[in-house]
């Protein structure tokens, strides 16, 4: 009797990082890989974000760099202009991301008569 082989079983990993985007991560990002038709698939199913790659890694830095394209787009984007599914993207991205703010130091004039 032979055996066929196993493909790889589906699993959760988490995005910890987005550096070096100008995105700031609030909470770690679940993602699910899966094999499928020979490469790998990475999805982000609260977002409905997927993406496709040739190894588990592959796939796994293109969801995480499509999730950042796909939040600074939606941002840059007037609310009104956007339909069911792209708001409610936003909604749930915002609960994981948070645009980053370039800080100016603070440049206090010096007190009179100091």
């Amino acid at each position: 009797m032979s055996v066929a082989p196993s493909k790889p079983a589906p699993f959760i990993t988490y995005i910890a990082s987005v550096a070096p985007s100008k995105v700031r991560l609030l909470r770690e990002i679940p993602v699910t890989i899966r094999p499928e038709n020979g490469c790998f698939v990475a999805t982000f199913f609260d977002a409905g974000i997927s993406s496709a790659g040739d190894s588990p890694e592959d796939a796994f830095d293109a969801v995480k760099s499509l999730i950042v394209d796909i939040f600074e787009g939606l941002n840059k984007t007037p609310a009104h202009r956007l339909g069911p599914h792209p708001r409610r993207q936003l909604h749930v991205l915002r609960d994981f991301l948070r645009k980053s703010s370039w800080l100016k130091p603070s440049s206090k004039p010096a007190e009179a008569g100091s």
